[in-house]
């Protein structure tokens, strides 16, 4: 989808103005609605949906109507994670969910109305469309609200809405600037502000802002039949590539051990032998201590001797047998 980077001053029209700062994404006003959603809403929505690569993760969208005609310029100013509401991979809001995401409403975003809601997780989580439809059509009222779709491992973001019994994608939606300080709030409180990017700063003075500035930069093609099956696969067989990855280097560490301690008998043995200066025979009623007197003159070698010929501590050698002495 082709992205358009602008500034220009909104039409003045019934009810709320539509924001002067805005990030065009594909080509909106192509087909209806007109989508705007803020862009720490927008941050906090893809952050969700990035939080882990294993499960799908829900939320409401909430905002207002710009002009007060339902359907046709929605401002997104609100991403409330709708919690609990996963079922074994379906999605069912309860009479509970309900009561907290409208109570969330209450608390932080008090005069704005839900307006759609989103999904987010990797691809292959989100291919099941009549299900998403089925979701639209229960919870959130036909065509007058918009569904964001998240594909976390695709980076892909989908904007549909509702239209003669089908969920259509919208050609493209603007991302908005402003000062959202109910959405700081909501992620100040329920603690999520470090995983939001930081904001871009929006310019006080209408003499500070830019001149109008285009910059098209176009995205990678769709590859929507070939994603689900990769990532089916991958997560599959991940576990199992992470238990031989374990077990390798289990086996590497303890080839390692054993050669590092043939290493060091090897070098002692070395060491002894090299200590090596001749090789006597034992005679009638000798002992270590009388061989060490007869050679050396004191019993310091009696422990050398021993280790050399392993021989325990009071054990002696019989006579006729041939002992190293160092």
């Amino acid at each position: 989808m082709t992205e358009t980077i602008y500034e220009k001053k909104a039409k003045d029209i019934p009810g709320r103005q539509l924001p002067n700062n805005r990030r065009q994404i594909g080509q909106p006003g192509l087909a209806s609605p007109e989508v705007f959603i803020e862009d720490y809403a927008f941050s906090y929505a893809r952050r969700l949906s990035e939080r882990e690569y294993s499960g799908c993760v829900v939320g409401v969208l909430v905002g207002e109507y710009a002009d007060g005609r339902q359907a046709d310029k929605i401002l997104i100013k609100g991403v409330l994670e709708a919690r609990d509401v996963l079922r074994h991979d379906a999605v069912c809001f309860t009479e509970d969910n309900w009561a907290g995401i409208y109570r969330d409403i209450r608390d932080y975003f008090p005069d704005m109305q839900i307006v759609g809601w989103f999904l987010g997780g990797p691809g292959f989580l989100l291919e099941d469309e009549e299900r998403q439809k089925k979701i639209q059509e229960d919870n959130f009222g036909g065509g007058d609200k918009v569904f964001l779709k998240l594909d976390s491992a695709e980076k892909e973001q989908r904007m549909f809405f509702y239209s003669e019994g089908e969920m259509k994608e919208l050609p493209g939606y603007y991302i908005y600037y402003e000062r959202n300080t109910e959405m700081q709030s909501y992620m100040a409180e329920t603690g999520t502000v470090a995983a939001v990017v930081e904001k871009v700063q929006i310019p006080e003075r209408e003499e500070q802002r830019r001149q109008p500035e285009v910059v098209l930069q176009k995205t990678p093609e769709l590859k929507r039949s070939t994603t689900g099956s990769f990532y089916r696969l991958f997560y599959a067989t991940s576990g199992v590539l992470t238990c031989m990855a374990i077990l390798v280097i289990a086996g590497l560490a303890m080839q390692i051990q054993e050669r590092n301690e043939l290493k060091e008998m090897i070098n002692r043995q070395e060491k002894l032998v090299s200590s090596l200066q001749q090789v006597y025979v034992v005679e009638e009623g000798e002992t270590i201590e009388s061989i060490c007197g007869k050679f050396y003159g004191n019993a310091e070698q009696e422990e050398a001797i021993r280790l050399l010929n392993s021989l325990e501590e009071g054990e002696e050698p019989a006579p006729g047998q041939k002992i190293f002495l160092p």
